[in-house]
């Protein structure tokens, strides 16, 4: 005891300063919002701040223990503490629970020391946080970092002045205080005005609203007016000009279609020839003198382009409620193939021309219509590609050939003076740490050396930011085409030119531009053209082997290309698409297509050969071809057939329906350039018309072609595809060849029964598919990325997509290689009567018949997705057609399904995890091969299964799937 007593000043400071180390110790905390990405000797790290969106390197902080705050924490709240918790819980009640904030006591408490410090006492402490509470979201580091810059730079008093009138200010980052003081400043007394004035600032918001409420009234009360208080037709001297407006309206009364819904109006327009009509009309009333010296003193013949040209100021200009926009359009359309020749007679010479005025009326532009305008992106025509370090990676002399071929044709296309000297042309090079790999080919070099270039920092050119800004300025003066070269095909000039096509709608340039990419201006290695793309494996991987087989590289670039919504022209010399000026006939055609209501028929038609006026034939025929189709299918009033021949002799099953799709077809042409649920909408229509038109509709698309040839263009192409929601061109490829034969058999399988309904958006996937699986594509697209691409850009719904991927999926499924089989699976088979490899490809169609499952579609719809999942079967592998059909129709027998409850099954049956999936398969092939009809589960009933079919009972023996020592699975 006598030395306890001695030694009890040690212990006491023994412990103590165990006391002092345990409340000294501070963890470290790990912050998941500040993600420490490289740790460096000179102590800085990287962060990533969510407020820029960007990553940092700044200097790293270590927390370390400060001992006065901890003293301090321990001393009692003092008066202006508590009142500011009061203050606090009065403003936000629930202060503690919410995110952001302090959400503590000892939290409040520093932050409200931290705004003491800067604002120079408690009390103006508390007028600052009544006025902006926000400034407590804050941490009091940056509190008290921002009142020590204010107080350096302003001095205590001028930065207590400036901190009471906007306690925001506090907020703000140190360094932004530096160097923005004099606006900090500014801004504090500026609203330090408002918030004292809080009445007249919110007398003068409410009358500059009224002002704008009175101009919106007004411009309101003018329009109405104007479309339908104010007179039709008023009487006026002979020598006054005629009003556009008053043609219009003359001609809609005249045609009687003032008054009509939309529907009827454009039905009205389109079937009742309007030219033929319209002219004899015009010259019955010039012949009355019923025009003499009224507001239209004009002679009107029927050689006169002058009613026609009104008409189609009429249709343009939306004077009547019955031409919404897709009526409008589609008028457009009936007009232009009504009149092929429109494009170049009266003062219109295309559609999209006219220019709103401020009364809200159409005011036609009679300006004539400038040639199409191109700019010229060449990517990399630098030496590195030809005989610098990238040229030694491809493998030499013999790899660049083409590189260099591309450089020739572009010094012989900028040296010929068919471009322009005001074309604009952007150059882009590498990034290259070799002096040797930077300059120009020396053949483009005298060419280029003064036009402007920027530096792609990927292969990507959108990455640089000054590209998008260099285009749109050229959009804004004139140009409508940008036309792209340069190397190499397969990398930089596949990769930028998808990007910036895909892009165009974010900058603000869809419908403003198109992208071209002329394949004679571009070069590639010599690898890359040779037909072994199926060799590749990132190749295969993106396209799939079976697509890869026969093709190159640059096959394979073209076609991605194309997917994404820009043009390849692999033609040369003066029939190229540069500048647009290359041949004055070439861009005739490119008058008429460069509109947005005309853009889709680009994609309708292409040139065919390299002349360009049989291009321009082919495209007037193929508008012609349209009209002569529409003209016979509506003349066909009474039920009777087409002209014998005809390639939609089909079509006679009366007139009622024909109009419907022909109407639909119209929206459809404009409807594929939107984006949006609209053209999905339309095209439910027709699926709502029952399966013989859904079927019709689609047999057209794909068997009606415009122009001569095999490869002729289809309305497949421009009808099924679009601008999906992301407002990315995804359109289906031209369409080489279509097996009508084989596209009826494959419809028969989704025929309803008689008496039966079919949901319309069931039909159109199911049909949809079943025509692209009959089709064969230029582009050699597989199915079901054709499918994928048309579902994207016509914005459909799941279950229309479902209705089509999941019978194409499970007739792949059926068609695959049989799974590899065990000793599980030759127990079963021998129990159920089959051999082995019969009841793997029973497994196998048993599982894809699962995949046809309707799941967001109606349950009706299972039975036909597997019927045709089996019609493709014998589409797609016909040598395995009879083998899948067997073991489909012994599937298909009705059973109720077995419950998961037999996987453990005391004393009947108890599977191990790794193999109930696969048991659970084999209890539903084999009691359907079996053609037992009775439920399975646990219990009683698969009891009963194995007193009947006893040799299950011993292929389901634990015995079989394990080793002999009863713990580990066999292989």
């Amino acid at each position: 005891m006598a030395a306890l007593a001695k030694a009890r000043t040690s212990m006491l400071l023994l412990l103590f300063g165990c006391a002092f180390c345990f409340c000294a110790w501070h963890p470290v905390r790990s912050r998941s919002s500040r993600p420490v990405a490289r740790r460096s000797s000179d102590k800085q790290e990287i962060v990533y701040n969510y407020f820029a969106q960007d990553y940092a390197l700044v200097t790293r902080k270590e927390e370390t223990f400060d001992v006065g705050q901890w003293l301090s924490e321990l001393l009692p709240w003092s008066d202006g503490e508590l009142r500011a918790r009061d203050v606090l819980s009065e403003i936000l009640p629930k202060w503690r629970s919410i995110d952001v904030g302090p959400q503590t006591d000892i939290a409040l408490r520093r932050r409200f020391r931290a705004l003491t410090a800067a604002t120079g006492g408690e009390e103006p402490a508390l007028a600052a946080m009544r006025r902006n509470i926000a400034i407590l979201y804050f941490g009091e580091g940056q509190i008290q970092r921002a009142g020590e810059v204010l107080q350096r730079l302003l001095g205590k008093e001028r930065a207590a002045q400036v901190i009471q009138k906007n306690p925001g200010v506090l907020t703000i980052d140190p360094r932004n205080l530096e160097n923005n003081i004099s606006a900090v400043c500014v801004a504090a007394d500026v609203i330090d005005v408002l918030v004292q004035n809080g009445q007249v600032a919110r007398l003068t918001a409410g009358a500059v609203g009224i002002f704008f409420a009175v101009g919106i009234a007004k411009a309101l009360g003018d329009v109405i007016y104007l479309r339908v208080l104010s007179q039709s037709l008023s009487s006026g001297s002979a020598q006054c000009p005629i009003q556009q407006s008053d043609v219009c309206r003359w001609l809609a009364k005249s045609l009687g279609i003032h008054d009509l819904p939309p529907d009827e109006a454009v039905q009205v327009l389109w079937w009742s020839k309007v030219r033929g009509e319209l002219a004899g009309a015009a010259t019955a009333e010039s012949a009355s003198g019923v025009l003499e010296g009224s507001a239209f003193p004009l002679k009107v013949t029927s050689q006169a382009p002058d009613l026609q040209c009104a008409l189609l100021h009429m249709f343009l200009s939306g004077d009547y409620r019955v031409y919404r926009n897709f009526c409008r359009r589609a008028c457009i359309l009936a007009l232009g193939i009504l009149s092929p020749g429109f494009g170049s007679c009266g003062p219109y010479p295309k559609p999209g021309i006219l220019a709103r005025t401020s009364h809200g009326m159409a005011a036609a532009e009679e300006a004539p219509v400038p040639t199409p305008k191109a700019a010229l992106l060449l990517i990399d025509l630098q030496k590195a590609f030809t005989v610098g370090s990238w040229a030694s990676h491809f493998g030499g002399k013999m790899q660049v050939a083409d590189i260099e071929r591309a450089c020739v044709e572009t010094a012989r296309l900028l040296e010929s003076g068919k471009v322009p000297p005001d074309t604009p042309i952007l150059c882009t090079k590498c990034y290259d740490s070799m002096p040797h790999d930077e300059p120009y080919v020396d053949v483009v070099e005298p060419f280029l050396r003064k036009v402007p270039c920027i530096h792609k920092p990927t292969m990507d050119v959108t990455y640089n930011p000054a590209f998008f800004r260099w285009l749109q300025q050229q959009v804004r003066c004139g140009v409508n085409v940008l036309v792209i070269g340069g190397c190499t095909t397969t990398s930089c000039v596949r990769v930028s030119s998808t990007e910036i096509a895909s892009q165009l709608a974010e900058q603000g340039l869809a419908g403003k531009i198109r992208v071209v990419v002329d394949l004679n201006l571009c070069g590639a290695r010599s690898d890359n053209f040779e037909k072994t793309a199926d060799r590749d494996p990132v190749l295969v991987r993106i396209y799939g082997r079976e697509f890869c087989q026969g093709k190159s590289a640059v096959d394979l670039a073209i076609v991605q290309m194309h997917r994404s919504g820009q043009e390849a022209h692999p033609t040369a010399g003066e029939h190229n698409v540069v500048a647009g000026t290359v041949c004055s006939e070439s861009w005739s055609m490119a008058r008429m297509t460069s509109s947005s209501e005309w853009g889709v028929l680009s994609l309708m038609f292409k040139q065919q050969g390299q002349d360009t006026g049989r291009g321009k034939d082919n495209a007037m025929c193929a508008i012609e071809n349209v009209h002569k189709f529409l003209m016979q299918a509506t003349e066909n009033e009474g039920g009777e057939g087409l002209s014998t021949g005809h390639p939609t002799a089909s079509l006679n099953s009366g007139h009622e329906w024909h109009g419907k799709v022909a109407v639909v077809l119209l929206y459809g042409w404009d409807g594929v350039l939107e984006a949006g649920s609209r053209k999905f909408t339309e095209y439910q229509k027709i699926g709502g018309y029952g399966f013989k038109a859904c079927f019709e509709f689609f047999e057209l698309a794909f068997s009606y072609t415009f122009g001569p040839g095999e490869g002729c263009s289809r309305l497949a192409s421009a009808l099924l595809g679009g601008q999906d929601d992301k407002a990315k061109p995804r359109m289906l490829s031209q369409v080489h060849s279509f097996d009508r034969d084989c596209f009826r058999t494959l419809a028969d399988a989704v025929q309803p029964c008689e008496g039966q309904k079919h949901d319309g958006v069931e039909l159109l996937g199911e049909l949809m598919v079943s025509a692209i699986a009959a089709a064969r594509f230029e582009a050699e697209g597989d199915p079901v990325a054709e499918f994928t691409t048309a579902c994207d850009g016509m914005c459909v719904s799941n279950a229309m997509r479902e209705a089509g991927l999941s019978p194409l999926n499970a007739s792949i499924a059926m068609a695959a290689e049989a799974p590899s089989l065990n000793a599980l699976d030759m127990h079963v088979a021998d129990a159920c009567g089959i051999s082995l490899d019969s009841l793997g490809r029973h497994v196998q169609v048993w599982e894809a018949m699962q995949i046809c499952n309707s799941r967001t579609g109606p349950e009706y719809a299972t039975p036909y997705r597997r019927q045709l999942a089996l019609a493709l079967v014998r589409l797609r592998a016909p040598d395995m057609a009879a083998e899948v059909q067997a073991c489909f129709e012994a599937l298909s027998f009705s059973r109720p399904p077995v419950r998961g409850t037999v996987l453990n099954a005391k004393g009947v049956l108890e599977v191990p995890p790794p193999l109930r999936r696969q048991v659970m398969l084999l209890f539903e092939v084999s009691t359907r091969v079996l053609k037992y009809a009775a439920p399975v589960e646990a219990g009683e009933s698969l009891q009963q299964l194995f007193d009947a079919h006893p040799k299950l009972r011993q292929a389901f023996s634990s015995s079989v799937w394990m080793a002999e020592d009863g713990k580990t699975l066999k292989r």
